[in-house]
Formats: structure tokens, C-alpha cells, sequence
């Protein structure tokens, strides 16, 4: 695949895994028992509750939490980077940004 291709793919399942998810913002709620996932809707996605198993550490959840909150800057990141191939093409003139964005694309698409 091109690089315009990779970035493309990565935008379209970026853009499947936002809209199949629960909405966000996502947060973390613990209690004296347990630690749970939750979305703006106050439902718990996942438990990290003591015999739950679902993460092994909190961080596990804060990294969860995070990534949900990257989604729309990425998505922007990538489309940018679409839209000035789009205009200068690939190769040697492309625009700065470029390779980094296909380096993400090809991350998010289980390729690097």
C-alpha cells in the first residue's frame, strides 16, 4: 500500500472503532472495592474489581482512558497529512509530517 492507502485505512478503522465504542469522555471511578472503566453515560465498561482479571494494573485503565481521548487529534493528524498528499503527492517533495503519519497509520493498522 501507498502511504496515502495506509493512512486512509488507518483513518477508516480509527473512525469504526469511535463509532462502535461507547461515547466518551471516558473516566476512571474506584471505591474501596473496586475500579471501574466508565463512560460519560455512568455505566462501567470494565471492572479491574479484586477476582474481575480485566486489567492487571491501574494503569491499564489510565492508558485506556487516555488513548479515547487521543482519537479526534489523531484523526485530525491523519486526515491533514491525507489531504497534503492529496495536494504535493508523495516522494521526495511531501510535505513535512509525512512519514510520521504513516508511521501512525501503520501502528494503529498492527503493521509496525
Amino acid at each position: 500500500m501507498t502511504a496515502a492507502e495506509t493512512i486512509a485505512a488507518a483513518i477508516e478503522k480509527l473512525e469504526g472503532l469511535r463509532s462502535a465504542s461507547s461515547p466518551g469522555p471516558w473516566r476512571i471511578a474506584t471505591s474501596p472495592y473496586d475500579v471501574d472503566l466508565v463512560s460519560c453515560e455512568g455505566s462501567a465498561l470494565l471492572s479491574g474489581g479484586e477476582g474481575y482479571g480485566w486489567f492487571r494494573e491501574d494503569a491499564d485503565l489510565d492508558a485506556v482512558v487516555t488513548l479515547h481521548r487521543t482519537l479526534d487529534p489523531v484523526l485530525a493528524i491523519l486526515r491533514d497529512s491525507l489531504r497534503n498528499i492529496e495536494v504535493v503527492g508523495e516522494g521526495p517533495r511531501a510535505p513535512l509530517g509525512i512519514p510520521e503519519a504513516f508511521n501512525l497509520a501503520r501502528a494503529i493498522l498492527g503493521e509496525s
